[in-house]
């Protein structure tokens, strides 16, 4: 029949795609441990960050990052054991990561693109050096990539959960707050529902604000006090 063709095109297809799944997986298993060494930025900025959430002593929140990854991995982190448990649960999580990462590039990319260039594209993304270095390393970027790329993904499906994403989205680094005006704009702007806009971004903007006002309230106690990211931008 006409359909045998195309069943088999299609079967054929799925496993090329599962070997693909397959070989990218062990490429990374491969490679898990050997770029796991801890960053300056890890120890500078995320190990005090999450070891002060979990004594509940915020003394050490005014740095560059702002508490959605730090916070995520202090609560991880009591499921591990051993000298550093979170970084365990750093390296753990930016692995388990990379699931919702490459889904959501698939919906993004087949959205635009053929099965081949989607397929190729995925390719790329699995073997590109950059996303290896960022999902075997104790850094936040796969988590903001994970969380940008699915707010975009939802966005694009008209589903109401894009601003829960961009609010976290918005609380991972500070020059990341700027997804929740983009998303309010597109999501928005066509309708011209300014009342619907103005609400919905006051909620999503929530966390961060009341996150900004508490770094505000703690630089009135320490007025010589500074935000280490804020510093280092104003050198440069």
């Amino acid at each position: 029949t006409a359909a045998g063709p195309l069943v088999m095109k299609r079967r054929a297809e799925l496993i090329a795609g599962a070997f693909l799944a397959a070989a990218a997986a062990a490429y990374y298993l491969f490679h898990a441990g050997y770029l796991a060494t801890p960053s300056e930025d890890y120890l500078g900025n995320i190990l005090p960050f999450s070891t002060s959430i979990l004594s509940l002593h915020f003394g050490d929140i005014l740095n560059k990052l702002l508490p959605a990854y730090p916070a995520l991995i202090a609560a991880l982190s009591t499921f591990f054991g051993g000298p550093d448990p979170v970084l365990s649960a750093a390296l753990v999580l930016n692995m388990a990561l990379l699931v919702p990462y490459f889904l959501g590039a698939y919906l993004i990319f087949s959205k635009f693109l053929s099965r081949q260039m989607t397929a190729a594209a995925l390719f790329f993304l699995a073997v590109n050096s950059y996303t290896l270095y960022t999902a075997l390393n104790p850094e936040l970027e796969i988590f903001l990539a994970t969380a940008t790329l699915w707010t975009f993904v939802l966005l694009s499906r008209g589903s109401r959960f894009d601003l829960v994403t961009a609010a976290v989205v918005a609380v991972t680094k500070w020059d990341s707050v700027f997804i929740v005006p983009a998303v309010l704009w597109k999501r928005f702007f066509p309708g011209l529902r300014w009342k619907r806009a103005f609400v919905a971004g006051v909620i999503a903007s929530l966390p961060f604000v009341v996150w900004a006002a508490y770094l505000f309230l703690m630089k009135l106690r320490d007025p010589d006090s500074s935000n280490v990211y804020v510093s280092e931008i104003a050198r440069r």
